[in-house]
């Protein structure tokens, strides 16, 4: 076999297309531009779903407490982010300052040992041996930017 520069040694060549030594340059930079506006920000869809979220965990209001839609919305992103993707929770129950709630994961909804708390005074999450958050400020300040570093 006869190659471009009169050689018959296929180790000499490596198959697929070609790129002259001249553009080897160009070409890297090209790709490193192209990477670099890969970067730049998350598509339209990831952006409506944390606008979604954020405007969901900035609705809730501790001036008159967490009730019991409240502490389901804040369980529901704790559960999400920081705890299992896949799963939800269980109508809680209020239990002294704090809403409780139990975790089912997957699609068949099977009850796991997870248990998820809120504080009905100031919207505090945590479940055992996982992240806490002291309050609902904290929360809010951290779970968008977790739900956008996660999915990028």
């Amino acid at each position: 076999m006869n190659f471009d520069d009169g050689s018959e040694d296929p180790e000499k060549h490596v198959a697929g297309p070609a790129v002259c030594p001249d553009l080897r340059p160009l070409v890297l930079c090209v790709l490193a531009l192209y990477g670099a506006g890969c970067e730049g920000r998350p598509p339209p869809w990831l952006e409506q779903m944390a606008a979604r979220v954020s405007m969901e965990v900035h609705a809730i209001s501790v001036f008159d407490g967490i009730d019991q839609v409240e502490a389901t919305t804040i369980a529901s992103h704790y559960l999400a982010e920081y705890v299992i993707g896949c799963g939800g929770v269980d109508k809680p129950t209020l239990e002294g300052d704090r809403w409780v709630f139990a975790v089912r994961a997957g699609y068949a909804g099977k009850l796991v040992d997870w248990t998820i708390f809120v504080s009905s005074r100031d919207g505090a999450v945590w479940a055992d041996g996982l992240r806490q958050f002291d309050n609902l400020a904290e929360f809010r300040a951290t779970v968008v930017n977790d739900f956008l570093r996660r999915r990028l």
